[in-house]
């Protein structure tokens, strides 16, 4: 249900040749769906690799961050694919990482999802 969700939206909203990365995470996201509780998208410029645990995100207020630490790790849920694409350029990162782990709530921003033991399943470079 997730991919052809994806699938669905890429199709119908892809900007700036961006199908072939959605299109793969959609691929991945179907496959990975079956061993995690939930599944996100995170645009980082740190590299990790797959398999890595990422670490808790921070806590921000007012566009400054804090010493304080969320739950887990803060990601783009699947559910917002399209506020993705729409936001991309602004996200700031090198990479582009598939997240699996455990839900641990919502975040203050919307479509954010914050994944507790947050794995890399996959990932792609922009």
């Amino acid at each position: 249900m997730i991919c052809y969700y994806v699938v669905m939206i890429y199709d119908a909203r892809d900007k700036d040749g961006r199908a072939e990365l959605l299109a793969a995470i959609a691929k991945d996201a179907a496959i990975a769906s079956w061993s995690y509780d939930v599944i996100g998208v995170r645009v980082d410029d740190q590299a990790y690799r797959i398999g890595d645990v990422l670490p808790e995100s921070r806590i921000w207020i007012d566009g400054e961050p804090t010493d304080g630490r969320l739950a887990g790790t803060s990601a783009m849920s699947l559910r917002s694919i399209a506020d993705y694409i729409d936001h991309y350029p602004a996200c700031v990162g090198r990479y582009v990482y598939l997240l699996g782990g455990y839900s641990e709530g919502s975040g203050d921003d919307e479509g954010e999802i914050i994944i507790g033991r947050a794995t890399v399943i996959d990932r792609y470079e922009r």
